[in-house]
């Protein structure tokens, strides 16, 4: 199967990686959902994960955090600076570094806030459950610390609301300060912005901006909206049917796609759109069903330049750190 890597210069190099991940399987008994991904992070760095629903996004986020549904597993090895494997961990290890070492914000802000709980003391509880040593007065007063930091207008009174008297903006937010209160190596971001409306987006997106930037942390953000982390992340990872098909640069990829999915994703995206009011393209045909794949190029069954030759699984392709796994890529070329 296709397994695609960044591409490094200099071995000194992975002594900055917060996140290693290699030929990370994802299965429902016989059938494989995630198809053996690889790719790293950096410290410091943000990296877009993008692909239509269906493509495996949110799955792959979740078994680096071991927290796939009932009935799914993974396997392959991911690796946590300065070392720790998250896929063999036990759970007790993975309390361990989930909110501590690798963090997460979610889409809907409301799976990881307790209802019946003032939001202050939901922060001050994480503070506390990674610093033993912490008393609750200075976890509570760190906790309105974190709370203006993701710039609440009033910390102190929010430390005190409920989920349910503040907004959907405001518990997002305040779910960013619970994910980096305790300053993790990796933050994962699955569609954290998709409910809130633009204004409040391009706040959210500031913030997470400021806060990996000042902890140093490396960001995996992942959304299905291009246009989003266009001018947000350094690197993108396009994915389809389970499988990563294009890596690079963002500016690489959106300026000269290589591949047919890259390029149909794009031209369906506002960033697509050449103008107000123009009508935007669709990719002909749906995502295969998780597990149901079919052989050879994944994407060969919507593909407008599918030939015989994408029955077979197609070779790795890379251009200076600009990777693609297609037989026939956009602008020529092929493995």
């Amino acid at each position: 199967m296709t397994t695609v890597l960044p591409h490094h210069d200099q071995e000194s190099e992975a002594a900055e990686i917060a996140l290693s991940v290699k030929d990370l399987v994802v299965s429902s008994g016989e059938n494989q959902l995630v198809r053996g991904i690889s790719f790293e992070l950096r410290f410091g760095e943000r990296v877009a994960l993008i692909g239509e629903s269906g493509s495996g996004k949110s799955l792959t986020s979740l078994a680096l955090l071991a927290l796939l549904p009932r009935g799914l597993k993974a396997s392959g090895d991911v690796r946590l600076a300065p070392g720790d494997e998250l896929l063999g961990a036990s759970e007790r290890q993975m309390a361990r570094l989930r909110g501590s070492r690798i963090s997460m914000v979610f889409q809907e802000p409301l799976t990881a806030l307790n209802p019946t709980k003032r939001v202050g003391a939901q922060v001050a509880e994480v503070i506390r459950i990674h610093g033993k040593s912490v008393s609750r007065a200075d976890a509570a007063k760190r906790a309105v610390q974190l709370l203006d930091d993701v710039r609440l207008a009033d910390p102190e009174a929010s430390a005190q609301a409920y989920p349910h008297q503040l907004s959907g903006g405001q518990r997002q937010r305040i779910v960013l300060a619970m994910a980096m209160a305790n300053k993790p190596a990796v933050l994962v971001c699955d569609e954290p912005t998709t409910a809130l409306d633009v204004t409040v987006q391009a706040q959210m997106l500031e913030l997470i901006a400021a806060q990996v930037l000042r902890e140093r942390s490396a960001l995996l953000f992942i959304t299905h909206d291009l246009a989003v982390v266009s001018g947000f992340c350094d690197r993108v990872l396009v994915m389809y049917g389970g499988t990563i098909v294009e890596s690079g640069s963002i500016q690489e990829v959106f300026e000269n796609p290589r591949h047919p999915y890259t390029l149909g994703l794009l031209e369906c995206s506002d960033i697509g759109a050449v103008g107000p009011g123009s009508s935007l393209p669709t990719i002909p045909g749906s995502v295969p069903a998780a597990g149901k794949f079919p052989s050879g190029c994944v994407f060969r069954d919507r593909c407008p330049r599918s030939t015989e030759q994408c029955r077979t699984e197609p070779s790795l392709d890379e251009r200076n750190g600009h990777l693609v796994a297609c037989w026939h890529p956009v602008g020529g070329g092929s493995g």
